[in-house]
């Protein structure tokens, strides 16, 4: 059994990996989209950010998806976004083909951060459900490291076309695997109440709940996080590293120290437990945003060394804490009256929050300097662990049933 569920687990975690891939390779191609389509600095920001319009559309009906299609058929239908929209964004080799086909794969990304989760969470035993669904984070990193490798492979060539190609071999192998997976047991449930879900999930009864999985979700992305995903090479231009092949370089050390810190998350999230985790996890977010703000503001000697030591620490800290739990957090408090909608709310608010902070990152660094911006996250993430502190319980061990009634 053990066995037959590790192989489910992986299969479809490759959502997970689909979904890191398609976010992050952009913070690569970009450059090279940008120099191919003599783009103005608002199109490179909208060129960035477009794959959000498309994951807050994903969000919004992936619960839907997951009722009424079923999680292994919604998980499925992704896949045919992510394979759609790699190959439209680069066979006409045009700068709307791009954009339509980001949309598409935002639209797989959007999905599969909905049902991904929620899959893993509803067939995993509680002991190891922590495990479970944070091996989705886990091949999530992974997709990130592959993205910043594809990009270094192929930054000689300036072959953005190939890095945002390369998605359809994932989505094609998932789709296939897919069938193979089973469903789980809420989904005959969830199918006979979801066209009641939307009013209930708005009764006072979850009402914390709710609050505390959307504001966990937006807290996730305004600390900062895709502002190093996304800007990552230009963010090390910043500070020195002038070539692009230098720039992009110096994220794959960002990507290794991810899946690290990942690794070691998968394997103390259910034995320290999600609040000390996450509680630790952000004050060392905050520690590195301040760290780099200072090296920057002041123009230290040793701004490059202290910039790619904070980013590494800053990215890892996020592994461990507020990578994993919020996605763990919101697939475990909703009872499964309302788990599709709920979840998928969650991840909408979480999937606008990044919108935002992608599309106003450069404006911001520009009216307050790249140091003010970090300073500005470093805030954010202070707040969240405040709210952490109050709002969010520890679940490590606990039945689904049992963490329902707890919030």
């Amino acid at each position: 059994m053990i066995k037959k569920h590790l192989w489910i687990v992986l299969i479809v975690s490759l959502c997970g990996f689909q979904f890191g891939y398609n976010t992050a390779v952009i913070s690569g191609a970009i450059l090279f989209v940008s120099k191919a389509f003599s783009l103005s600095v608002l199109q490179e920001g909208n060129a960035v950010s477009i794959l959000l319009i498309g994951a807050i559309v994903g969000a919004s009906i992936g619960g839907f998806l997951a009722n009424r299609l079923g999680r292994r058929r919604g998980m499925q239908l992704a896949a045919v976004f992510f394979m759609i929209g790699a190959l439209v964004a680069v066979l006409p080799a045009t700068i709307d083909g791009f954009l339509i086909g980001r949309v598409f794969q935002g639209l797989g990304v959007g999905a599969v951060s909905v049902i991904a989760p929620m899959y893993l969470a509803e067939i995993a035993p509680p002991a190891k459900r922590g495990a479970y669904v944070s091996t989705n984070q886990l091949l999530l990193v992974v997709g990130i490291l592959v993205a910043y490798g594809c990009n270094f492979f192929w930054v000689g060539e300036e072959a953005w076309h190939k890095m945002v190609g390369f998605g359809f071999i994932p989505a094609a192998l998932q789709f296939i695997l897919l069938f193979f997976v089973p469903e789980t047991i809420e989904t005959s449930t969830q199918k006979a109440v979801s066209k009641k879900s939307w009013l209930v999930l708005f009764n006072p009864t979850f009402r914390k709940a709710l609050i505390a999985g959307v504001s966990l979700s937006v807290f996730q992305q305004i600390t900062g996080i895709n502002v190093v995903i996304y800007f990552a090479p230009k963010i090390f231009e910043e500070v020195g590293f002038k070539a692009a092949e230098t720039a992009i370089f110096a994220t794959l050390g960002i990507g290794i120290i991810n899946v690290i810190a990942t690794l070691i998350a998968v394997k103390l999230i259910d034995k320290v437990g999600r609040r000390p985790l996450l509680l630790w996890g952000t004050l060392g977010m905050v520690v590195s945003l301040c760290l780099i703000g200072t090296a920057l503001y002041t123009q230290s000697y040793w701004v490059q060394v202290i910039s790619v030591f904070s980013l590494m620490t800053y990215v890892g800290c996020f592994a461990i804490g507020m990578g994993p739990i919020p996605w763990l957090i919101i697939s475990e408090i909703y009872p499964p009256v309302i788990r599709g909608q709920a979840m998928s709310l969650a991840v909408f608010c979480n999937w606008v929050a990044n919108y935002f902070i992608a599309l106003t990152f450069l404006d911001l660094a520009k009216g307050l300097t790249f140091a003010g911006a970090f300073f500005f996250y470093a805030l954010i993430g202070l707040i969240a662990i405040f709210f952490i502190w109050k709002r969010i319980p520890e679940t490590k061990g606990k039945s689904l049933d049992t963490i329902e009634k707890q919030i």
